[in-house]
């Protein structure tokens, strides 16, 4: 099930990127998560699968979740020592931190940590595309930006010139 975004061409590997996750699938994955809190075992890989299959909900509270899960991951492998580190890893939370983004509607946030997760690894596809899917998206969000700011000015223009024919009505009398 992919997003739909009117007025935006993106072709095949973009639109996987965007793809959904059933409910189902995410409620199985909930469990898991729930029940290794409960019992005080959550491992890294786990809380990581959670968080993705959060980023990858149709519901905005998943998505911040799944954001939060995310951030937590990457703050705790940022804080451990070099050996232990796994930039990959770290990468992959930017990443999926900057899908949650993108589900949002928080197109630069998106844009900052996508571009983080670049330097990280520049070379990594995946990334290169959501990259490309977010500047997409930016662009139409800009110009839809400038459409409403144009509408807003032509509205305003509108009643100053009403408000100026007004007073030169009222003086002509």
């Amino acid at each position: 099930m992919n997003i739909p975004i009117p007025g935006i061409s993106l072709n095949e590997n973009e639109q996987l990127l965007l793809e959904r996750l059933p409910t189902s699938f995410i409620k199985d994955i909930e469990q898991k998560y729930v029940e290794a809190s409960r019992l005080g075992v959550v491992d890294r890989d786990l809380a990581f699968q959670y968080g993705i299959c959060l980023s990858k909900s149709e519901y905005p509270d998943d998505n911040l979740k799944g954001l939060d899960i995310l951030e937590k991951l990457f703050k705790q492998s940022r804080s451990q020592t070099q050996p232990s580190r796994s930039l990959g890893f770290e990468r992959d939370c930017l990443y999926y931190r900057a899908f949650c983004h993108v589900r949002l509607k928080d197109y630069e946030k998106a844009n900052k940590i996508a571009q983080m997760a670049d330097q990280m690894q520049p070379n990594n596809p995946q990334t290169k595309q959501l990259i490309s899917v977010i500047n997409k998206l930016l662009k139409k969000d800009g110009l839809l930006g400038i459409a409403t700011a144009g509408g807003a000015l032509i509205a305003l223009g509108g009643l100053v010139a009403a408000g100026a024919a007004a007073v030169m009505a009222t003086r002509r009398r």
